[in-house]
């Protein structure tokens, strides 16, 4: 068995500098960009971002309505797939969310007279 062949190379700091620099931005554009990875937002950007309350945003994740992911101990959300599911689901039923009661035929609702 032949020992391997060993090259030396000599350089100056500079020069290495330069080869490191160009390995790390080969290597940095290789991997997946932040750019092309969806923008996760808390849950009062997302609210915001769609002209809804924190509270309906949080009755439409226990319904599971709107998709999210966990970091930690808080959700995040990615406005593009919320946005998707919302859409899908007023396609599905007419509007955005189903209303709470149904409105029962023959009951009229009695309030007292006001002073």
């Amino acid at each position: 068995m032949t020992a391997p062949a060993v090259t030396v190379l000599v350089m100056s700091p500079d020069e290495l500098e330069a080869l490191v620099h160009a390995a790390v931005v080969a290597a940095l554009a290789a991997t997946t960009s932040a750019a092309s990875a969806p923008a996760l937002v808390t849950k009062q950007a997302a609210a915001g971002a769609l002209g809804i309350s924190t509270g309906t945003l949080d009755r439409l994740v226990r319904a599971g309505r709107v998709p999210f992911v966990k970091v930690g101990d808080v959700r995040r959300f990615d406005l593009a797939a919320v946005r998707a599911s919302l859409v899908a689901i007023e396609a599905r039923t007419g509007s955005a969310e189903q209303p709470k009661r149904a409105a029962v035929t023959g009951v009229r609702l009695l309030s007292r007279p006001r002073p």
